[in-house]
This record gives structure tokens, sequence and C-alpha cells, in this order.
């Protein structure tokens, strides 16, 4: 009887570690897959993000082609401090060309803050004198405020919330436009995106080259 209980006490043990060796090589499968699972769900959402990235750049893209040099309508207003002038009035002032920042207190943050993070590094190729911003705030003092937070230097001028400059306005999406001596029209028209900051760079360098190096300077354009 003795022996004939060891059997099955051994047979017992056998089969309670086979039973636990199935559940552990169970567990491990499904917890690898799990893990699969887990890597195909962020690589389809990393391509869904990718997907949804490329249409908006196309968007922004074809945006920029319907809008670039088209006259602006309205002759909007431009506020330093307390000095007030138009759009007009300014082109007629300058002598060469002035890269605009044009964004409103609606815009995303971010993109504001990459925008002006990209231009701060082309300064010297543009020359600090030729970047201007305009910008849209409920009212002049958070202008300001927004100034100073993030110690902007540059010259800036308040347009007031009812004066549209182009169509694109009415997306609240920042985009960049070189202003030319007495002309009305926005050119080289660019919406940047913070995804895709070698495409901003490359505006910058094409915008750079034609209008503010020495040897292709706007002045020599005028010649």
């Amino acid at each position: 009887m003795t022996a004939q209980k060891d059997r099955y006490y051994v047979l017992a043990i056998i089969l309670l570690l086979g039973f636990a060796a199935s559940f552990l090589l169970l567990k491990r499968k499904n917890d690898a897959e799990r893990a699969y699972a887990s890597v195909l769900e962020n690589r389809i959402n990393a391509l869904s993000v990718d997907s949804s990235n490329v249409q908006e750049e196309r968007w922004l893209s074809s945006l920029s082609l319907r809008e670039n040099g088209l006259a602006v309508k309205k002759d909007i207003t431009l506020m330093d401090n307390d000095v007030k002038t138009s759009f007009t009035a300014y082109t007629d002032t300058i002598s060469e060309p002035k890269l605009i920042l044009r964004f409103s207190y609606l815009s995303c943050e971010m993109c504001i803050d990459s925008a002006l993070s990209l231009i701060k590094s082309y300064e010297n190729a543009i020359h600090f004198n030729n970047i201007v911003l305009w910008a849209t705030y409920d009212n002049k003092n958070n202008l300001a405020l927004f100034r100073n937070v993030n110690r902007i230097k540059y010259k800036t001028f308040f347009v007031p919330p009812t004066d549209t400059v182009i169509h694109a306005d009415t997306y609240s999406i920042p985009y960049i436009f070189v202003l030319l001596p007495r002309q009305k029209g926005l050119y080289d028209l660019f919406f940047p995106f913070k995804e895709n900051s070698l495409r901003t760079r490359e505006y910058f360098n094409i915008v750079s080259a034609k209008y503010y190096t020495i040897a292709n300077n706007f002045n020599d354009q005028k010649r």
C-alpha cells in the first residue's frame, strides 16, 4: 500500500507540475500576444497620425498657393503701441522686404513658439530689423504681456480683431509671408507645420537667399 500511495503522490506531483508548466506557458503566450497587439496598435496609431499630418500639410500647401501674392483688399489697421498706421502706409514707408509672422491669440501656442524659435535661428541671415510680427489679440495689453513673457524684441504691430489680412485668418493658423515696399500683396506665403521643422527651415533658406543675401538682395533685384 505504501508503494502504491507513493506512486499516487508522484503521479499527483507530476500532474501538478504539468498543469503549472502549461499555465506558465499559456501565460507567457498571452503576455506575448498582448505585447504584440500593443506594438501593432501603436504602429497603426503612428501611421494614422502620419497620414493625418500629410493631409494637413497638403491642405496648408494648397491654401498658400491660393492666397500667395493676392492683394490685401482692406487697408487694415496696424498699431505700434499708441501709434496708428495702415497696411498701405506701412508698405510705402519700408525700403526693403519684411518677413512677417502673422498670428492671433486663438492660434496654436506650440505653433507660434515653434515658428518664433526657427525665426530666431535665422536672425542673422534675414536681419533682425526685417523681422516683424503682426498679432491679433483681444486687447493690446494682452499682446504686451505675450511679448514680455516670451522676451520678444522684434517690431510688433497690433492688428484689431475686426481686421482680416487674408481669408486664412479665419482659421487662426499662424503664417509667414514677405511684404515688399509699395506692394499690396503677400509674397512667398507659407504656413509652418510644427511637426515638420525641416520644411520650415527650407522655407527660410529660400527666402533669405531670395531677398536678403548680399549676392542676391532685394535692392539688386530692383535695378
